[in-house]
């Protein structure tokens, strides 16, 4: 068990927190800098607690269990939202804490609502997804994307984005396939009908990847190190795959953009 630095007298007052922006910053920062006495506020802040916050929740409650009880109390926070207490739920599920299934087993008891304890209950009946077995694409693909996510943001390690880069070969794959017979069925004559897929990644006919893979693109646009990590893994299948090539050419675009606007911004600071 990890112990929880100190919090600055300051810190213990008031919610360093002004938005749920301010939150997902220290989220996508948390890798490198692991603020984690922030996590409690950082819960109170939120209105809700996607699946990737709640797979980022469970590694720190994995490292620091003693902050499970301040987690929980926030489910007794009166008009507390069906999203925020799934995802506080959903953490103590994907985590790896010894009293993981007591814990459950007494709020799908004692909980504060119906809701809850039925979402306790309804837990307890699942297996934590594990997303480091298996690749291929099915309904379980976008929640194991987003545990994956989660899992890079608390460690900043390329193990979870290897594998994330191995699910996105699979979708450029597809995607290419799609295109392919999408040209075919129009004819040579009239291609009016061809979808926007080869064009733009991202339209695909399932939209839960198709999200997680706009989200892959915009991570990549923000984080230098994750932008490599891919480029090392995906680098031989952007020479062969249509999709793949538009969508780091869109990347390309969008980094340079961001080198841009921070360039004009060091610039503006000096003068």
């Amino acid at each position: 068990m990890a112990s929880i630095p100190k919090i600055e007298h300051k810190m213990s007052l008031q919610n360093p927190f002004k938005t749920p922006e301010d939150v997902v910053d220290w989220v996508l920062a948390y890798g490198r800098n692991p603020e984690v006495v922030k996590l409690i506020p950082a819960i109170k802040t939120l209105d809700e607690l996607d699946l990737q916050i709640s797979a980022f929740v469970a590694k720190i409650l994995n490292e620091y269990p003693q902050m499970l009880n301040g987690c929980l109390k926030e489910l007794n926070v009166e008009g507390i939202s069906h999203d925020k207490s799934k995802g506080i739920l959903e953490a103590v599920w994907l985590s790896e804490l010894d009293n993981r299934t007591e814990t459950l087993q007494s709020i799908s008891k004692n909980g504060k609502t119906k809701w809850i304890k039925k979402v306790a209950l309804r837990l307890l009946s699942k297996k934590p997804i594990d997303p480091y077995k298996g690749i291929e694409l099915d309904d379980s693909t976008p929640k194991k994307l987003d545990i994956l996510w989660g899992h890079y943001f608390y460690s900043n390690k390329s193990t979870p984005v290897e594998k994330i880069v191995e699910v996105a070969s699979l979708l450029f794959k597809k995607i290419d396939e799609e295109g392919k017979k999408a040209i075919e069925k129009a004819g040579s004559k009239d291609k009016s009908d061809v979808p926007t897929i080869l064009v733009f990644l991202g339209k695909s006919n399932n939209l839960s990847h198709n999200k997680s893979i706009d989200m892959f693109k915009r991570f990549c646009v923000v984080d230098d190190n994750l932008y490599k990590i891919v480029l090392e893994n995906l680098g031989s299948q952007i020479k062969k795959s249509p999709s793949a090539q538009n969508f780091f050419r869109n990347l390309c675009k969008e980094r340079q953009f961001k080198l841009l606007l921070e360039k004009k911004k060091t610039q503006t600071t000096k003068s």
